[in-house]
């Protein structure tokens, strides 16, 4: 029973900070603080321990709430902002080339392995065929120019 106290008790310490306790759970706090003062003198401490963050919590500074209040502005714009297209789309471009440009790669290595071996059978070397002059109808360089 002891033990279901205590947690009750804390449970309803916890609680009284954040709202107003019924006259039944008061009822039960004065009695558990009654049959255990040790618990009186924690509670004490978690007490001052609440009122000193409670002054912690406050401004000496007239500006604070101002200054409070364009650091959440600002600060929800910036949100508003990265939740846009446009701020990702720079990044959202660059992953797509990146993509593209390994593609490419993945690409050109398949397709280097599949190429056919090259035939070399001999040693000797092939005479080719003179090449065909481009415009047949222009003398060779050096030569003078026929009237027509």
């Amino acid at each position: 029973m002891s033990l279901f106290g205590r947690r009750k008790y804390v449970a309803l310490l916890n609680e009284r900070q954040d709202r107003v306790l019924t006259e039944r759970e008061e009822a039960f706090l004065d009695r558990y603080r009654a049959d255990h003062p040790e618990c009186v003198a924690e509670e004490s401490l978690h007490d001052e321990g609440f009122a000193m963050l409670r002054g912690l919590g406050l401004d000496e500074d007239p500006a604070a709430p101002e200054r409070f209040e364009h650091r959440v502005i600002r600060r929800w714009r910036v949100q508003s902002v990265k939740d846009t297209a446009a701020y990702w789309s720079p990044a959202i471009c660059g992953a797509l080339v990146a993509a593209i440009a390994l593609l490419a790669m993945f690409q050109l290595v398949g397709r280097s392995s599949t190429m056919p071996p090259i035939d070399v059978t001999g040693n000797e070397a092939r005479r080719l065929d003179p090449p065909k002059p481009v415009f047949p109808s222009l003398p060779n360089p050096g030569e003078p120019i026929a009237p027509r």
